[in-house]
């Protein structure tokens, strides 16, 4: 049994601990935020007495790492889960569109959902068919230095399947442009969504925040097999001998007795420490895209589903929780020097442009949020250096969406690294 001092609470530091403590290490977690979560976490909005979360986040059923973290700590019940890949788009003036149905039977359901979508010409859906019929072929290599929209210009997808299908996918799996995302990463992407059976393409919702999600779960979990959690402590400099982490020096304590350090923090944040132990590519600044979230508490308005994708708007999805909802602009640069002032009303006037019957009047409570460093751009410059990302110290391991997953700025690619990194502890204890 291995101690291991595990830095940062988020997805990937909780969900390394959780499988480290899964197999009778020794963790303790330390979080220099006064909560956990990291960048995926709820509050209390005490005037409303409701549960806010910093972003609203959809999962698939391609998020084995995810789903098998959220497994472990008791978790399950609180999603919702599709039967089959089903998403409600809404137009302006209130139009809704149906991308999927209600077959289970693998790969037809996806190739129906294709060629019964009504707003697509003959001409989109073969363009569409050709793309995903080359797709088991494509290697990675081929794709190394374009990016997402060189391979839509190059695969002559039709600007009607940008409009109804590409831009919302990439958006919601990117969060940026495509003419910065990595083609190559898309290609992973598409691969786990569309080429591993009917369940990996249906999407899955948190019925619940974030929090009682997955941070308070794991806390109870780690607390219960003996293991120790400490919020509101920075790392401020590691200590190293022969090339190995024999003190972590934090705000409030100096932490010696571990044989492992993972370090599940942001690029940034992990930069900031001192003796960090990262050895960087040189020229290393990932560009990053910002998130807006809008929270309205609206009375006398109702959506029909539990969500919807908007075409052609500046927003992108809106969920709906009783009398709340939220709206969500994913790459929302464009929102980021605006007041809160100016993103509601602009919130409103979206609304009211696609839901004909919602009146401005009848919001009651509004709070916005934006994360301005939300997930890091996967370019193919970035994709090529992050591939050299590596700890100079035999016992630090890193782990974080930023990491070397494969992935984009995902919450998978985060669980993904946190699993990674508590299997080579595994491996070498």
């Amino acid at each position: 049994m291995s101690k291991v001092l595990i830095i940062g609470g988020g997805f990937a530091g909780l969900s390394a601990a959780v499988f480290l403590s899964k197999a009778n290490h020794q963790v303790t977690v330390l979080e220099a935020s006064p909560k956990l979560g990291g960048r995926a976490y709820s509050f209390l909005m005490q005037s409303q007495n409701d549960f806010v979360d910093n972003g609203q986040h959809i999962l698939m059923g391609c998020y084995r790492n995810t789903l098998k973290f959220l497994s472990e700590i008791g978790a399950m019940e609180n999603l919702y889960f599709q039967k089959s890949l089903l998403l409600n788009l809404i137009e302006k003036r209130g139009n809704t569109l149906v991308l999927g149905g209600n077959s289970r039977i693998y790969p037809f359901n996806l190739i129906s959902a294709l060629l019964s979508f009504p707003s697509f010409t003959l001409n989109d859906k073969f363009s569409l068919l050709k793309f995903f019929v080359k797709l088991p072929f494509i290697s990675k290599n081929e794709l190394k230095n374009l990016t997402v929209e060189d391979w839509l210009v190059k695969s002559s997808q039709t600007a009607n399947s940008r409009k109804y299908f590409w831009d919302l996918l990439i958006v919601g799996a990117l969060n940026t442009d495509p003419h910065k995302a990595s083609a190559a990463v898309f290609l992973e992407i598409l691969r786990e969504i569309f080429f591993h059976g009917n369940y990996a393409s249906t999407l899955i919702i948190p019925v619940t925040d974030l929090s009682n999600l997955y941070c308070s779960p794991t806390e109870e979990y780690l607390e219960k097999n003996g293991n120790k959690i400490s919020v509101g402590e920075k790392v401020i400099e590691f200590k190293v001998e022969e090339n190995k982490v024999v003190k972590v020096v934090t705000n409030r304590n100096e932490y010696t007795e571990f044989d492992y350090v993972i370090a599940a923090v942001p690029l940034h944040s992990l930069v900031k420490i001192k003796n960090n132990g990262l050895a960087i590519p040189t020229g290393l600044k990932p560009g990053h895209s910002s998130i807006l979230s809008v929270h309205l508490w609206i009375e006398n308005f109702c959506i029909k589903k539990k969500f919807f994708g908007f075409i052609g708007s500046d927003f992108h999805w809106v969920f709906k929780n009783g009398k709340h909802f939220t709206l969500v602009s994913s790459n929302a640069s464009k929102f980021m020097p605006m007041s809160n002032e100016e993103i509601i009303k602009k919130t409103a006037e979206e609304l009211k442009i696609y839901f004909p019957d919602f009146n401005k009047a009848d919001i009651k409570n509004s709070i916005v949020i934006k994360e301005k460093r939300a997930t890091f751009i996967p370019s193919p410059s970035f994709e090529e250096k992050r591939k050299n990302i590596r700890s100079v110290y035999s016992n630090l391991i890193l782990a974080g969406d930023w990491t070397d997953t494969g992935l984009p700025s995902t919450i998978e690619s985060a669980v993904k690294s946190g699993l990674t990194a508590a299997e080579i502890v595994n491996r070498n204890s």
